[in-house]
């Protein structure tokens, strides 16, 4: 996962937990873990350009991934909510929320 450098990097699939509204070409995307405890907000482009990541974490989960600046996520959440993990170069910052273990996006 050792993609770009001042960016978040989010993973998120469409799902119940997930809303999506259209502005201006961008798209303003909602998301959360399973129980709800994490929660953010993001601005996205309506087209991008979604990566497959191949790293071990990620080849275990098949999680896809889309690239924003910093600016463009929001985290709506307190940080003690989630737990981060990190291995290897240790860039990626894996987040995974403390009580139902969800990881729904991740910085770098």
């Amino acid at each position: 996962c050792c993609i770009g450098h001042s960016h978040s990097i989010l993973y998120f699939g469409f799902s119940a937990n997930h809303s999506r509204k259209f502005q201006h070409n961008m798209l303003q995307v909602t998301g959360s873990c399973h129980c709800r405890k994490v929660k953010w907000v993001a601005t996205v482009p309506e087209a991008c350009v979604v990566w497959v990541c191949n790293c071990s974490v990620c080849d275990m989960k098949a999680n896809d991934h889309i690239i924003i600046p910093s600016k463009d996520f929001t985290l709506l959440t307190s940080p003690s909510a989630f737990t981060t993990y990190t291995f290897n170069t240790h860039q990626a910052k894996h987040t995974f929320c403390s009580t139902c273990g969800v990881q729904s996006f991740y910085t770098h």
